[in-house]
């Protein structure tokens, strides 16, 4: 439809108009509407939220060989945006087709049309939980870990692709190294560090730390793009209240050596 080619794939060839037919009976009406919704969601959505919103997107922008993260990501996002409009374009003609009979209440209420626009009146059945088990079953496999080094030397904390936090960043992961430490090397959990012990350890009040960690987490935003890891504000330095903070025990601390240099291509852009 979107394409203007519907005369080639007439309605009387489907079970259900995609517009107008009544989907209330089953699933297929939540469905239709989530599919709308999200593509809706997504033609507001800024790059950098876009990017950062997705982990099956985030997950995909190494895997082009001969693009960048940054075009892989763009392209993407102009393909998602393309595809939110086309959808936005067949609603908004089938409402200007339609609008006398959705006004005169002559369209199914259970359609796809009517409750675009309509969704007090329409009963739907309880959404399914196999969508959800799966996704987290999918998640659990390709669960990307966040690697690091520490290099001592020059005061630096590396990841892959060449990205690094140095000065007090450095010193706020220095702070907690020696806790991550311990607890990998006896199998135990890694213990939450005060938020005064932790102040002291680099030379400054506890508010200014804390204004410290929200630097050091700002630095870290650009990792979710550059190596396709989802990631959120625990997912480098873990905040517990009463208890502190600790490196996340789901990150992974790597020698020098292996830390991954920055992909040529990218560095071309």
């Amino acid at each position: 439809m979107a394409a203007g080619l519907e005369q080639y794939e007439p309605p009387h060839n489907y079970k259900r108009d995609l517009l107008l037919g009544d989907r209330s009976a089953d699933d297929e009406l939540r469905m239709a509407l989530s599919y709308v919704a999200f593509f809706r969601d997504v033609a507001g959505m800024p790059k950098a939220r876009f990017l950062s919103g997705f982990q099956q997107v985030i997950s995909a922008l190494n895997h082009f060989p001969d693009l960048s993260v940054d075009e892989a990501g763009s392209r993407l996002f102009e393909l998602f945006q393309r595809h939110a409009r086309s959808i936005e374009e067949v609603i908004a003609k089938a409402l200007v087709e339609h609008g006398d009979r959705l006004y005169r209440g002559e369209v199914p209420p259970g359609s796809l049309l009517a409750t675009c626009f309509t969704r007090d009146h329409v009963e739907i059945a309880p959404e399914s939980d196999y969508d959800r088990q799966a996704t987290d079953f999918v998640d659990r496999l390709s669960a990307p870990v966040l690697e690091f080094a520490v290099d001592h030397d020059a005061e630096q904390v590396l990841f892959h692709g060449g990205h690094l936090l140095e000065g007090a960043n450095y010193r706020f992961v220095n702070a907690l190294i020696e806790n991550f430490r311990k607890a990998k090397r006896t199998r135990s959990e890694v213990q939450f560090m005060p938020p005064h012990d932790v102040a002291d350890k680099i030379g400054v009040s506890e508010q200014s730390m804390r204004q410290q960690l929200r630097r050091l987490r700002d630095a870290l935003d650009p990792l979710a793009v550059m190596l396709g890891i989802p990631l959120d504000q625990d997912s480098f330095i873990e905040t517990k209240d009463r208890a502190g903070y600790r490196l996340n025990p789901a990150c992974r601390e790597i020698s020098l050596g292996d830390i991954e240099a920055p992909n040529p291509a990218a560095s071309q852009e």
